[in-house]
């Protein structure tokens, strides 16, 4: 609850200083510490529900958060960009701020402030077992794949299809829709399934589209539909892949998971330059290849990591 807090507090004091930033250095540290808080926020969050949900449901909690996530997406990019057609900017980000400190209240206020378990003591490991790091590429290659994609398929649509920003918002609240849809999807079966399976299941899928993409670069009503679908599988993925992460270090859940988010970030930091010469070299075909090997390395290691513990629960 702690680390949720300081995330929240490092949310709100970056949004804040984002809407009254005096010049573009203030607002790029503001966007810095913005980026960095939600990631502080994102994994105590998924730490908390590591210690006080069983194992066996996790998977459902977990999508059941990614849901709210989607429908917060669609309700602040709305209600924030009305605001700022309205007035300016400026006052989206005050309004942003707003809502950050209304459910860091609700936060504060209505979960438990005791911990589900004793602090860990001095005999339990923090390191990482070798297994686990299994976990940590994959989420490198998972998240790297669905920027190679996402970071390109703006200019490709653009250029190919002479897409408006319009259309682009077209298709980004289509993302939004789908992203909504895989988490209630996941939440639902990943349980059932198994979450390695169910990683597998997601990384098949943007295996697939990706494929697709590559062959119909210049098929407006081909590629289009594969970019929305490739990110329906990497929201299935990756919602169930955030409570293996958690898991891989017993007693020491933010571990593991830290290390895991912080691969993934440096995925896309490394994907969004590779993916974009790519793209200025050899056009779309080049993200979209790389994004189906990507993902098929995730596939890979996460099967490699469910065998390597196999016989444990899944």
């Amino acid at each position: 609850l702690a680390g949720m807090t300081f995330g929240m507090s490092g949310l709100f004091v970056s949004v804040i200083g984002a809407a009254v930033s005096p010049n573009v250095v203030v607002f790029t540290v503001s966007m810095f510490v913005l980026s960095a808080s939600k990631v502080v926020f994102d994994t105590a969050l998924i730490v908390w529900v590591n210690d006080h949900v069983p194992y066996e449901r996790r998977g459902q909690v977990v999508g059941v958060i990614e849901t709210s996530w989607a429908l917060g997406l669609f309700i602040g990019v709305s209600a924030m960009g009305l605001v700022t057609a309205l007035t300016n900017w400026r006052a989206g980000f005050g309004l942003g701020a707003l809502m950050m400190l209304l459910t860091g209240a609700l936060i504060l206020q209505r979960l438990p402030h005791h911990e589900a378990h004793a602090p860990a003591t001095e005999h339990v490991s923090a390191r990482i077992p070798r297994n686990g790091w299994l976990v940590v590429a994959a989420f490198f290659m998972l998240l790297g794949a669905a920027q190679t994609v996402g970071i390109v398929f703006g200019p490709w649509f653009e250029d190919n299809f002479g897409f408006s920003s319009g259309a682009l918002v077209a298709v980004v609240v289509s993302m939004g829709f789908v992203e909504l849809v895989g988490s209630i999807g996941s939440s639902r079966v990943v349980d059932r399934w198994g979450k390695e399976n169910a990683v597998r299941r997601g990384t098949v899928l943007m295996f697939g589209t990706c494929v697709v993409m590559a062959l119909g670069q210049n098929v407006a009503f081909v590629a289009v539909p594969m970019v929305v679908l490739f990110f329906l599988g990497f929201e299935f993925g990756i919602v169930c892949l955030l409570p293996v992460a958690a898991n891989i270090v017993p007693g020491a859940s933010g571990v593991g998971l830290g290390t895991a988010v912080g691969a993934g970030t440096f995925g896309r930091a490394v994907m969004s330059s590779i993916a974009t010469n790519l793209y200025d070299a050899v056009g779309p075909v080049g993200p979209a290849v790389l994004g189906a090997v990507m993902a098929t390395a995730a596939g890979l290691l996460v099967t490699a990591y469910r065998n390597s513990v196999s016989g444990t629960r899944s």
